[in-house]
């Protein structure tokens, strides 16, 4: 039995407590959760607590028999692993309910005709938008990436006499969009943008409404764990608390709950393998009151906090600081501090400027400084395979410089600094 209690959020809204039952039932078929119930009622009464960083999303980890699972997606996780979303068939169909859900609170109905621009292949977003569009009976364009503008126009094209009026895509992706085709057309068909992968500045949102009269709505979610949608009004997001419970909890605890503070993510749809507790370093706030769109679903106010925050290229590939270091940690010698600039060029494809440093001592032993700068490439450009397939791919491009580290900072740390120039993050 789990003895660990999920604290319950002051929700006016009844919680679904057999939702959670049935989730904690799975959770003892986990090998995973298994080592947290043992050690909560024996050992340390830890409360059960998950994060990437556990590596939750692998396939020993399933709380059903595989026989159940119909679908696996992947995603590029690190540099040593890689992380597996298998899903059953009552689990697939719930979370793309919830999200056509989602997609209907911003006005999306069997009326419009959307081109869902995002990764398909192994990966779970362009399949994911795909059947919640198709539940809601709009018409769709399943058209995946290209890097090539001469292709992107073509698709554009199709688009057009498709009567297209939405698009699903990604900041990155879309921003390339505009800059592959003449802009003006943007204006005269499409009205609505959902874009997921990063969350985008209130400047980015303006830019496209005032240029384009396109209205630009941001899901939120994690990890590939689906969690809310902004309304029209942009102030927060919007997420069902039968289908998935947040808890915001005193950092240090992790059962106290506090108005403000770190997130923790139950998903009640969750099946192959539970989410249960998932830890979110953005910190964040719930707002109960009835939004002026008319839904009761409460609303997350996010605050993005630099504690590996995750960055989106051209190609909707995401990575975060913790895969720069990992990336970095295999070099000798061993860096001292890393800066990244991302830059925007005109074709809307992502230039990546790396400043390392190492110790003035180290750069000296360094005998072929051409070769030593190629290695430190080829261990970025194994960040993960997302990010390898976008350096491959011609979506974003790597340039290495190197430095001497005058930082007493950086001692016993090796830093990660970013710095994103580009009009999606520019608040």
């Amino acid at each position: 039995m789990i003895s660990c209690k999920l604290q319950m959020s002051k929700n006016p809204k009844k919680v679904n407590h057999e939702g959670i039952r049935n989730l904690l039932k799975l959770a003892k078929k986990s090998e995973y959760y298994r080592d947290f119930i043992f050690e909560f009622s024996k050992k340390s009464r830890k409360p059960i607590i998950t994060s990437g960083n556990n590596h939750l999303f692998d396939i020993k980890n399933l709380a059903v028999d595989t026989k159940k699972l119909i679908y696996y997606f992947f995603d590029g996780g690190g540099v040593n692993y890689l992380n597996i979303f298998p899903f059953t068939k009552k689990e697939w169909e719930k979370r793309n309910e919830y999200i056509a859900d989602c997609y209907k609170l911003v006005g999306i109905s069997n009326k419009d005709s959307a081109w869902i621009s995002l990764p398909y292949g192994p990966w779970i977003d362009g399949h994911m938008s795909q059947d919640a569009v198709r539940l809601i009976g709009c018409n769709f364009l399943p058209a995946t990436l290209s890097n090539n503008q001469i292709m992107m126009q073509r698709i554009w094209q199709e688009a057009q006499q498709m009567d297209v009026n939405l698009i699903i895509s990604s900041p990155s992706i879309l921003r390339f969009i505009e800059k592959s085709i003449n802009g003006l057309e943007l204006s005269s068909k499409i009205n609505k943008a959902i874009l997921s992968k990063d969350l985008v500045s209130k400047r980015y949102k303006k830019y496209f409404k005032n240029k384009y009269n396109i209205d630009v709505f941001n899901v939120y979610q994690v990890d590939n764990i689906f969690i809310g949608i902004e309304c029209k009004y942009h102030n927060g997001f919007h997420y069902d608390p039968d289908r998935v419970l947040i808890e915001i909890v005193n950092e240090r605890s992790h059962l106290e709950m506090v108005k403000y503070g770190n997130m923790l993510i139950t998903s009640l749809i969750s099946e192959a393998i539970p989410v249960i507790r998932y830890k979110i370093n953005n910190k964040a706030k719930i707002n109960f009151n009835l939004c002026r769109c008319g839904s009761n679903w409460p609303r997350l106010n996010i605050k993005e906090t630099n504690i590996d925050k995750k960055y989106e290229i051209s190609g909707g590939v995401n990575f975060s600081s913790s895969q720069i270091s990992n990336a970095l940690s295999v070099l000798k010698p061993k860096f001292k501090e890393c800066l990244l600039e991302i830059i925007e060029n005109k074709e809307g494809k992502c230039l990546m400027n790396f400043y390392i440093k190492f110790k003035n001592s180290d750069i000296e032993k360094i005998k072929n400084e051409k070769k030593f700068i190629e290695k430190i490439k080829n261990s970025l450009e194994n960040m993960s395979l997302n990010f390898k397939d976008a350096i491959f791919e011609g979506y974003a491009e790597i340039v290495i410089y190197f430095r001497v580290s005058n930082s007493k900072k950086s001692k016993k740390i090796n830093l990660i600094k970013i710095k994103d120039k580009r009009i999606l993050n520019q608040k």
